[in-house]
């Protein structure tokens, strides 16, 4: 008998925002990043010139971070036991994190959240910084731990939680 494997496939991506706020965003940003520049002119040229690549330099970390968090979008895929995450970006989309649910040691509401325990590393697959229906999830590979943040809809939380008290059973 062949077995049919279930696929539960969710995308959460920030609010959108309207055209004209984006604008003035970028207006707002590219008028502060002027005004720094203009005054590394009261500098000696060698001082002027190192502040000044640290400033653009910054401003591209800025611009990163704001389209990881506002373009970019993520899925949560569900096949049999694995849990999926993929960013997409435009037309790019990448596997950031491929694990089993039995792997998984726990998923808890993000206002849980300890710090007392040492993690390895924490992944957010999140667009936004907090809020509710956030997640952590936590597992273990060669006695590291690892945390992930994600924002779940109630169908992909409860298949993991499912899954999660099946391997208990």
């Amino acid at each position: 008998m062949i077995q049919v494997s279930a696929m539960i496939r969710q995308s959460v991506s920030a609010p959108k925002k309207s055209f004209s706020k984006i604008m003035s965003l970028i207006f707002f940003v590219a008028i502060i990043l002027n005004i720094f520049i203009e005054l590394t002119n009261y500098l000696s040229a060698k001082l002027a010139m190192i502040i000044s690549i640290v400033i653009v330099f910054n401003a591209i970390l800025i611009c990163m971070y704001i389209i990881k968090r506002r373009v970019a979008a993520y899925t949560y895929t569900i096949i049999d036991d694995e849990l999926i995450i993929k960013r997409e970006l435009g037309d790019c989309e990448c596997t950031l994190l491929n694990i089993k649910v039995k792997d998984i040691e726990f998923i808890k509401p993000i206002e849980n959240l300890k710090h007392e325990t040492k993690c390895t590393k924490t992944q957010r697959f999140s667009c936004r910084l907090r809020g509710i229906k956030q997640y952590y999830g936590q597992y273990r590979v060669n006695n590291n731990v690892y945390r992930f943040i994600f924002e779940p809809d109630q169908r992909v939380y409860g298949e993991i939680f499912r899954k999660l008290n099946e391997n208990i059973d």
